[in-house]
């Protein structure tokens, strides 16, 4: 691998560079560039997407405020695509008064917990955390 490679993949694991852009920066650095099915990749951002226009939805209609964090929407605002950027999850700001609200409104949608909140997510042991 030469150096420019190196750091291309170094880029591409480091800030999770989506197929078409490492494509652009092969492109530019003259490295053959293999024809890649991107199609799985975009279905599964797309896949997200709409999950957080449900999730948009079934806040807004509940009178629940939030903030989408990163993934779909720092894509659109950086690439105007929300396929440009890799994300593997939505990340939503609420109010923290609000917090108990929203999980008896995420569980009676079907979303899965545990017994301190969403599976995976441990909360901080202290409030000021």
């Amino acid at each position: 691998m030469t150096s420019i490679e190196d750091a291309i993949s170094y880029y591409q694991r480091r800030h999770r560079l989506t197929i078409p852009q490492i494509a652009e920066l092969r492109e530019f650095y003259g490295i053959a560039i293999p024809q890649i099915n991107d199609s799985p990749r975009k279905m599964d951002f797309m896949v997200k997407m709409a999950e957080l226009i449900r999730l948009s939805r079934l806040f807004k209609s509940n009178n629940l405020d939030f903030i989408p964090l990163k993934g779909p929407i720092l894509s659109l605002r950086l690439h105007h695509n929300f396929t440009g950027r890799c994300s593997n999850d939505l990340d939503i700001l609420v109010n923290r008064i609000e917090l108990d609200s929203c999980f008896e409104l995420l569980k009676s949608h079907e979303y899965k917990f545990d017994n301190s909140g969403p599976v995976g997510y441990e909360f901080p042991a202290t409030k000021n955390k």
